[in-house]
């Protein structure tokens, strides 16, 4: 840097003193001294400068050269006389033609210009680069008579410009070549810059040139992140005052409006007259950061799943032991029955009977949410069952709650559970309730709608393209916050003050939608409302119907016929022992899968398996049928479960024409699918 600046002084020197030594020579020209008299009065300013000077006269075909010139010209003589056609020989053969056309616009008075640069090649085949610059001096009649100038050996400043040109192309083949954008500017402070250079591949990023944005700084700020411009000032600040480096991450907008990620690594280089020089480099992190939220998203998925699956495990555990609970309670409700006769006592175990139902009901929504529900989906109306809910659940909402109802004509019918469908709507108008504090507009719609491929719930699951009917609770309360909005449908999680909600009915909501093959949306604007919407998938077919069984009252059945029963739990398996046996069955019990196998290998002569699923031992309640199938292929098997996916989860023995049972089991219920495959394996 140091010769660079000392050979730019060297020229700049020269410079001026050729523009000193130009301007007296005019002033003698004018003056009419003679050559001899100005050009050895030049003498001593030219040798100090290091310059040279030359005269030319019109028509003569020789040109004085002064000791100077001689020099740069690598001639060895004394100032005099030197022949134009030797002149011209020592011109470099690239520069040649353009010099002879440029001096004969000298003489034609036809140049504009007072300078010129060509190339000499001395007789040692040096290479020189001389400047010349000159003035004209003309006779009376206007015509150029004389030509006299200043040359000036100017090659240590072509070599340097030479050497900054390849500097400053490397410089710039480098930043061009990089991975991202390199961009120097000027810091002011108060948060002003001003953009000194940047590589081309900012049109990549930014979709502007890089002249462009060296036009217009402001560019960059109006596509950056309004949020982060802030912060970006201040790190430039705090960089700019301890002449330190920064980096950082943030959004931009480009020209056409897309939002990309950019990091940025900017260092504070030096700093003069209050402005600070910064040099930094910035790289298109769009797809990192894109693939960085998809794992971060993908992982928040995974834990909610694996969150999800363990509450259903243990949902699912208890809903098994308290259904068996309820199974002993029931049973031995209906053996009390029929040992009494006071009327009293019936209503009184009746109503115990109906609270067990309520309670099974209540291990199906913990089953919904678990997706481990046992369903018996019918074809439904949503329109009739919305207005059958409607008539009976206005009576709980208070007047100051207005209900509106939407329902579309001709609604494809959907194939559902009645009684866990009734029960989502049922939870979704009481939430809607709570969430307006018993005064504003409830509106329940229906609607058809066709989902194409590209359709994705907000619970991340894809549904299946095709035809569904949607249910909508809408109302017009609080609204629920967006940062709570994908936590809703999580168990245990609630929007409603402590005590006041169990944090489960919308998770049962989702589960039951999902075993049923649709989903759940929720959108919502804090102060408007908030709008649940259901989507089941469309029947099938409009033809199909679900057969009806006929059957008898308990009071009238003759049960008739050897039944195997397994069950591990001895309060329930003596309850069904009992209910058989007061029926007419002959009854023959076991409490494991193996003890069962014994007894029937023993005496292979039952007409009917009633089997628990999950037991002890080697052999569960599908292993069991299966085992005693391979000699007795047609012995008809009733199952029996805490929650139906247990028949999918412990084996495949079952079998199309089986019966799956799920405790709490009415023995009303129970005699019909015993009548039910009796009377198939032994028509009358």
């Amino acid at each position: 840097m140091t010769n660079a600046f000392s050979l730019f002084s060297t020229g700049v020197l020269s410079v001026i003193a050729t523009s000193i030594v130009i301007k007296y020579s005019k002033y003698w020209a004018e003056k009419n001294v003679s050559i001899a008299t100005y050009v050895s009065k030049f003498e001593l300013a030219t040798k100090s400068a290091g310059l040279g000077v030359f005269v030319a006269i019109a028509d003569s075909e020789t040109l004085y050269f002064d000791s100077g010139t001689m020099a740069i010209c690598g001639l060895d003589r004394d100032s005099g006389d030197i022949s134009v056609k030797e002149w011209l020989s020592l011109i470099h053969p690239d520069d040649l033609e353009v010099t002879k056309k440029t001096f004969a616009a000298l003489w034609n008075d036809t140049s504009s210009s007072p300078e010129y640069a060509y190339r000499i090649v001395r007789p040692n085949g040096e290479i020189v680069f001389v400047q010349a610059n000159w003035f004209v001096d003309r006779a009376n009649d206007g015509k150029v008579k004389k030509i006299i100038g200043v040359v000036a050996d100017v090659s240590e400043i072509r070599e340097v410009e030479r050497k900054y040109s390849i500097s400053e192309a490397r410089i710039a083949g480098v930043a061009n070549n990089l991975p991202g954008v390199f961009m120097s500017f000027n810091y002011m402070g108060n948060n002003k810059f001003n953009l000194t250079y940047i590589s081309d591949q900012c049109e990549d990023i930014w979709g502007y040139t890089s002249l462009e944005m060296t036009k217009d700084s402001g560019i960059l700020v109006r596509a950056h992140d309004p949020a982060d411009l802030d912060d970006m000032y201040d790190a430039m600040a705090d960089a700019a005052t301890k002449l330190d480096d920064f980096t950082r991450r943030f959004k931009i907008t480009d020209r056409y409006g897309n939002v990309k990620w950019l990091e940025g690594r900017v260092t504070a280089t030096h700093k003069a007259d209050n402005v600070v020089y910064m040099d930094g480099l910035f790289l298109d992190v769009t797809k990192q950061v894109d693939a960085q939220s998809r794992l971060t998203e993908q992982a928040r998925m995974a834990h909610r799943a694996q969150k999800n699956e363990s509450i259903g495990q243990l949902t699912g555990g208890v809903a098994h032991d308290f259904n068996n609970l309820l199974a002993i309670v029931l049973g031995n409700l209906e053996l009390l029955r029929d040992k009494l006769s006071n009327e009293e006592h019936f209503e009184l175990i009746d109503k115990g009977i109906a609270a067990i139902q309520r309670g099974s009901n209540l291990t199906r929504n913990m089953l919904a949410f678990a997706r481990k529900a046992q369903l018996a989906p019918k074809a439904i109306d949503l329109n009739k069952l919305v207005r059958d809910t409607k008539d009976w659940t206005s009576q709980t909402l208070p007047a100051t709650i207005s209900i509106k109802m939407s329902l579309s004509k001709g609604l494809w019918q959907v194939e559902a559970d009645p009684s866990s469908t009734e029960s989502a709507l049922l939870n979704l108008i009481l939430n809607a309730r709570d969430a307006m504090e018993n005064a504003g507009v409830l509106t329940i719609e229906t609607a058809n709608v066709t989902i194409g491929d590209d359709y994705i719930d907000v619970h991340e699951e894809q549904l299946e393209p095709g035809r569904y009917v949607m249910l909508s609770v809408s109302d017009t309360g609080h609204g629920i916050p967006t940062h709570k909005l994908t936590s809703i449908f999580e168990p245990f999680f609630s929007t409603k003050a402590p005590g006041t909600g169990s944090g489960l009915g919308l998770s049962m909501v989702d589960g039951f939608m999902r075993q049923s093959g649709g989903t759940v949306q929720v959108y919502s604007e804090i102060g408007v409302g908030t709008s649940f919407k259901l989507y089941f998938p469309a029947f099938a077919s409009e033809d199909k119907f679900i057969e009806k069984q006929k059957v008898r009252s308990v009071e009238t059945i003759t049960g008739s016929g050897k039944i195997l029963v397994v069950e591990d739990e001895p309060e329930v398996l003596r309850v069904i022992v009992a209910n058989l046996t007061n029926a007419g069955y002959a009854v023959t019990q076991a409490s494991s899968g193996d003890q069962a196998k014994e007894i029937f290998d023993a005496n292979p002569y039952f007409d009917l398996l009633l089997t628990d699923i999950v037991m002890p031992g080697n052999l569960q309640g599908t292993t069991l049928a299966r085992a005693i199938r391979e000699d007795h292929p047609d012995l008809p098997v009733v199952f029996m479960s805490g929650y139906a996916s247990e028949a999918t989860v412990h084996g495949n023995g079952l079998r199309p024409e089986d019966i799956r049972l799920m405790k709490p089991v009415g023995r009303a219920k129970l005699f019909a699918a015993i009548e039910k495959l009796l009377a198939r394996r032994f028509p009358k």
